[in-house]
């Protein structure tokens, strides 16, 4: 087993993303990290957490149909590991969309 696998952390981090993660969400909330409020969403399916970015909101906003985080209780999407900006520099990070991928634009 990988240290990641055996050492989970409290949130979901990039290294935890090897292959696609598929969940359906149970909770939406605000904790308290680094001494400022962020928003989270939590799974059925696994333990951590997933610290929402305005990217990650806007995708799940888009999965869920809905622009009302309190209304996704029971919406599934698929977490894949990609690249984001930071500090003017790429990083792995996590991305959100609909199990399976996005419907191909040419359906």
């Amino acid at each position: 087993m990988r240290a990641n696998e055996i050492f989970q952390g409290y949130w979901f981090r990039a290294v935890d993303v090897d292959e696609p993660i598929v969940g359906t969400i149970v909770e939406v909330g605000f904790e308290d990290f680094g001494g400022r409020p962020v928003r989270f969403v939590g799974f059925a399916e696994h333990p951590q957490k997933l610290r929402l970015s305005r990217d990650r909101w806007d995708s799940i906003a888009a999965v869920a149909e809905c622009d009302d985080d309190e209304l996704w209780v029971g919406v599934t999407v698929e977490l894949y590991k990609t690249l984001a900006m930071y500090d003017g520099r790429s990083v792995p990070s996590i991305g959100v969309r609909p199990p399976g991928g996005w419907p191909d634009a040419a359906d």
